[in-house]
């Protein structure tokens, strides 16, 4: 064995020392405020090792391609207020039909406080990818 080899050994045993040691303090930490051993924890530490190995060997290069839509909605979200959500909404998915690669589409808005005792008021959306067929055709 060389020293390379036994520098890389070396730095996969402190790493996996880490995660263990992270997952002992995190099981300890939830234990002694809830009394409950929460057992999911380890599939959370094996889809952060999966998704971290799916992103290094670049099988997520298509995830992130929507960058120009959210620009665009966050402009929509901060060009001034709307008389009603509704409004934003029918903007967002006016949007959103622009894009062929989307084919359905769900939106949910929430207000809240509503008055000054509070409250709250919300909206949700649901189109089919044939809603959205249409309303490309429409708007053509």
């Amino acid at each position: 064995m060389d020293l390379q080899i036994a520098l890389m050994l070396g730095q996969d045993g402190l790493v996996n020392g880490a995660v263990y040691g992270l997952l002992a303090l995190a099981l300890v930490l939830v234990f002694s405020v809830t009394r409950v051993i929460f057992i999911p924890q380890g599939e959370f530490v094996a889809f952060g090792a999966l998704s971290l190995a799916t992103l290094q060997a670049g099988r997520m290069r298509n995830v992130f391609d929507y960058d120009p839509l959210l620009k665009e909605i966050d402009q929509l979200a901060g060009d001034g207020p709307y008389e009603t959500q509704e409004w934003l909404v029918k903007r967002i998915v006016t949007t959103c039909a622009k894009y062929s690669a989307i084919h359905a589409l769900e939106i949910a808005l929430r207000k809240s406080p509503v008055r000054e005792d509070g409250g709250s008021l919300g909206l949700r959306l649901r189109m089919s990818e044939e809603a959205m067929s249409s309303l490309r055709a429409a708007t053509q």
